[in-house]
C-alpha cells in the first residue's frame, strides 16, 4: 500500500529520483497529505520498472589499486588500438599492447591487420623473451572479447604456454583497465608530439612506439624503470630524450661518402632504433627515407615539418582528430613492444625498422 502510494506521486511528478521527491515535499513544492509526507520522508527504496528500464546504468566497477602481493608477469593485459591510418613505413593500422600490471612495463607491436594470425605470433614472441629473461612465462593474461583473443588459434596458444586466459564482460572495458588508462597516456602524447612537430597522421603510430619506448626506461624516485621491474635487468640503451620530429644532422658513414661529398645531411627524428645499438631512426628529408643513425647532432627547438616531393610543407589541417576515443576500436580491435629486449617478430611488428634495413642493403 505504501508503496503503491509512493509509486503513484513518483510517477504523477515525471520519475523523478526519490532524492528529489523527498525534498520537494519537505519543502512544500508538492502538495500532499500528512500521511503521504510522512510515506515519503521514512522511504529508502523506489523501485520503479519504468526508470529501471529507461534510466539504467551500469554497476561502477571497484576503484582499488592491484594488491601488494602481485609479482612481475604474474597479471598481463592485452589490447588493441586502431585501425589508424596506414602508416607511411610499413602500412601498419593497428598497435596492440601488452601490458605488465605489476611493473607498468609496456611491449608494443604494430599490425597490419588485426587478425588472430598477428595475435598469436605477438603472443608467442614474448613467451619465448620471458621464458629466456625470467625462466617462466605470464601466468595470467587478461584480453576482451574481441574476434582476435577469442580465436581458436588464440586459445591454443595461450593454453600451450601454460597461461590462464582470463575474459572481461562484453564492452565492458574497465575490466582491463590497466592499459586502457595506458593507451590515453600514450596516444594523447603521441598525437601532442605530432602536432608539434607538424608532421602528418601516417606516423603516428612511430611516434606511439618512441614514446612507449622513454616510459620504459623511466627512473621512478626508487631507483627502479618498468623495464627493470619486469625483466630484472638494467635496460642497456643510452638513448637521449629527443623531442619526436625535431631536426637534426646526421653523419654521413664513410663507405657512403661521395668523394668531397658532404659530411652530413639534415632529418628528422623518429625515435630510438629498437634493433641496434644507442643509435636513432631518422627521417632523411631530401628524399623522405627511414634510416638508423648513431652520430647526429639534434636541434630540439626546431620542427621544420615534413616537404613535399617539391620541397613544401604538408598540408596538416586534419592531423589531430576529433577525440583519442574516435582511434579506439571496440571489443575486434589490436594494440603495441619496443626495446632492445623487446625483439619485434620480424613478419609483423615494427614494419618500419624493417624498412630501415632494407634501406641499409639498398645503400650499400
Amino acid at each position: 500500500m505504501q508503496n503503491d502510494v509512493l509509486l503513484r506521486l513518483h510517477r504523477a511528478h515525471g520519475h523523478l529520483p526519490l532524492r528529489q521527491l523527498k525534498h520537494k515535499v519537505i519543502h512544500g513544492l508538492i502538495c500532499v497529505d500528512e500521511e503521504t509526507a510522512k510515506i515519503v520522508k521514512k522511504a529508502s527504496v523506489l523501485k520503479c520498472d519504468g526508470c529501471s528500464i529507461s534510466k539504467g546504468v551500469s554497476t561502477p566497477l571497484p576503484k582499488k589499486a592491484p594488491p601488494r602481493h602481485l609479482r612481475a608477469l604474474e597479471l598481463v593485459v592485452a589490447d588493441d588500438h586502431g585501425p589508424h591510418p596506414p602508416q607511411m613505413f610499413g602500412g601498419a593500422k593497428y598497435l596492440q599492447a601488452f601490458l605488465d600490471v605489476y611493473s607498468k612495463m609496456c611491449f608494443l607491436f604494430e599490425n597490419v591487420r588485426c587478425d588472430a594470425i598477428s595475435t598469436v605470433t605477438n603472443f608467442r614472441h614474448l613467451d619465448a623473451l620471458f621464458r629466456r629473461v625470467r625462466g617462466r612465462s605470464m601466468l595470467r593474461l587478461r584480453t576482451d572479447q574481441g574476434s582476435n583473443f577469442t580465436s581458436k588459434e588464440f586459445t591454443n596458444c595461450v593454453a600451450e604456454a601454460g597461461a590462464i586466459r582470463e575474459l572481461s564482460a562484453p564492452y565492458l572495458h574497465g575490466q582491463i583497465g590497466h592499459v586502457e588508462r595506458y593507451w590515453r597516456t600514450l596516444m594523447e602524447a603521441a598525437w601532442a608530439d605530432i602536432h608539434t612537430a607538424k608532421l602528418p597522421r601516417t606516423l603516428v603510430l612511430r611516434a606511439a612506439v618512441a614514446r612507449n619506448f622513454y616510459l620504459n626506461r623511466t627512473y621512478s624516485a626508487d631507483g627502479t624503470c618498468p623495464f627493470l621491474k619486469c625483466l630484472g635487468i638494467r635496460p642497456r640503451s643510452k638513448h637521449e630524450f629527443v623531442p619526436f620530429g625535431c631536426r637534426g644532422l646526421a653523419g654521413v658513414p664513410s663507405q657512403l661518402r661521395a668523394k668531397d661529398g658532404k659530411r652530413a645531411e639534415s632529418v628528422l627524428n623518429m625515435g630510438p632504433d629498437i634493433d641496434t645499438v644507442d643509435s636513432f631512426m631518422v627521417l632523411r628529408l631530401s628524399n623522405r627515407r627511414l634510416l638508423s643513425r648513431r652520430n647526429v647532432q639534434w636541434y630540439p627547438d626546431e620542427f621544420p615539418g615534413l616537404p613535399d616531393r617539391d620541397g613544401n610543407i604538408d598540408d596538416l589541417s586534419d592531423v589531430l582528430p576529433g577525440s583519442v576515443e574516435e582511434n579506439h576500436a571496440t571489443e575486434s580491435v589490436p594494440a603495441a613492444p619496443a626495446t632492445e629486449s623487446e625483439p619485434v617478430p620480424p613478419s609483423q611488428a615494427a614494419p618500419a625498422v624493417q624498412a630501415s634495413q632494407g634501406d641499409r642493403k639498398s645503400t650499400r
